[in-house]
């Protein structure tokens, strides 16, 4: 769908539009995310091979830390977006209570995936064996 025809859409519908493309921004926040976290995985596997090798290039390998912490950072990001956009869900009212219970559910899970990603976060910034490397 071209902007300008976005732009003759009722407000309610250009609001919706609106939300999923920031839904689909944040989508691909995640998925730079994963493949930081991905390449940080590499980088540990050679980091073990290189303790038992005496290889040349693992003086060159560059730290981890710094690499996990842009990642969790991210995905601390694009979980705030989705935990805020059920929060806000829950204040416009539903007349069923079954789709009422089940926005409920949807938003515990979200801060409950965000407890656990900030969590993974400041077990980084407490870890001392990553900082001393």
């Amino acid at each position: 769908m071209s902007e300008t025809s976005c732009n003759s859409l009722p407000a309610e519908i250009q609001e919706r539009v609106d939300v999923i493309d920031q839904s689909k921004a944040n989508i691909i926040l995640i998925m730079a995310s994963i493949i930081l976290s991905y390449y940080t995985t590499d980088l540990q596997k050679q980091q073990l091979i290189c303790t038992v090798k005496d290889g040349e290039g693992c003086d060159c390998l560059p730290k981890v830390l710094p690499i996990r912490m842009i990642s969790s950072i991210i995905i601390i990001s694009a979980l705030l977006y989705f935990t805020n956009l059920t929060g806000s869900i829950l204040e416009q009212p539903v007349e069923n209570p079954k789709q009422c219970r089940q926005n409920k559910l949807n938003h515990l899970a979200n801060q409950l995936v965000l407890a656990a990603a900030v969590i993974r976060f400041t077990l980084l910034l407490d870890d001392d064996t990553q900082l001393e490397d």
